[in-house]
């Protein structure tokens, strides 16, 4: 999506082989522009606390999942993000970040 749609915004629908949508652009809706960013934000806890993510906080809101794992496309690379429970209330996070950012625990 991002190197063949606007990149501006995402894709309501897919053409074939992923590429962009055919005959009648339709360049955002309620799946790829509300439920993504929620996944990102919610489940891997991702939240940028300056602009660009200079600086950013991780905390996932694991619910009754036993992992999860993705990573967050920053203009200063990629945040990876891993996290898998271990008992009840306790969860080993892993989180690999840019150079050039803070990581606010």
């Amino acid at each position: 999506m991002l190197a063949h749609g606007p990149k501006s915004t995402m894709w309501e629908t897919i053409g074939p082989g992923g590429g962009a949508p055919v005959n009648i652009p339709s360049w955002d809706a309620g799946w790829s522009s509300g439920a993504a960013p929620a996944l990102t934000e919610y489940v891997l806890g991702v939240k940028p606390t300056s602009p660009g993510f200079k600086t950013f906080t991780v905390t996932p809101h694991t619910g009754n999942l036993k992992w999860a794992k993705g990573d967050v496309p920053t203009p200063r690379g990629l945040i990876h993000v891993s996290w898998k429970r271990q008992g009840k209330k306790k969860i080993a996070l892993e989180v690999e970040a840019p150079q050039g950012t803070i990581w606010q625990q």
